[in-house]
């Protein structure tokens, strides 16, 4: 899959902890992000998302946790006006060793999440750009409204209905539902 965001900022090298099991750093960043066609990218007209995270080695990996917090820019899904999404987000990820297998009481095993499912280290380098697109992704609503009564557009003329009536009449029936409403009509009658 491509990777949608991909920022420098989000390459982190951890190798000074993974050298210590159970060790920690940490790193803060600013992004200025928006959404795009196939998830967020990094762009300059964007708004500031801020990352603070900490790393924590383990023999197996690396734990992130911390917080991205800012905004996304936005249309309201009923009337297309701009709004700016909040993003609280809370995290905790772990990046895992390719083919390094766990070392358990019973002996070396390994991981029992499937390869496609977890987050990889690539070498000394934890890479948070897909980390951080999905954990924003999976925290935006289907519908992003800009306030929960929002009238939307009108479906004849296109006026924003939050500013007023548009005078339009809406009695009119879509013509593929004309036959519906014939049949309605003669069930009514008998």
């Amino acid at each position: 899959m491509d990777r949608v965001l991909d920022s420098a900022q989000l390459r982190v090298n951890v190798s000074g902890i993974m050298r210590r099991p159970y060790a920690r750093s940490r790193m803060r960043a600013e992004l200025r992000l928006r959404l795009g066609q196939r998830g967020t990218e990094e762009d300059a007209g964007g708004s500031p998302v801020l990352l603070e995270l900490e790393f924590e080695s383990a023999p197996d990996g690396v734990r992130v946790r911390g917080a991205i917090t800012g905004s996304l820019p936005a249309a309201c899904t009923r009337c297309a006006v701009p709004i700016q999404w909040p993003l609280d987000l809370r995290v905790d990820e772990f990046f895992c060793r390719p083919d390094i297998p766990l070392i358990t009481p019973r002996g070396p095993r390994h991981s029992e999440i499937p390869a496609e499912d977890a987050y990889l280290l690539e070498g000394d380098t934890v890479d948070l750009n897909e980390m951080v697109n999905d954990l924003i992704l999976l925290s935006l609503p289907m519908r992003m409204l800009c306030r929960e009564d929002c009238r939307g557009l009108c479906p004849v003329c296109g006026a924003d209905l939050n500013q007023g009536s548009c005078g339009c009449r809406r009695d009119r029936m879509d013509p593929r539902l004309e036959i519906l409403r014939r049949w309605l009509d003669r069930e009514g009658e008998g």
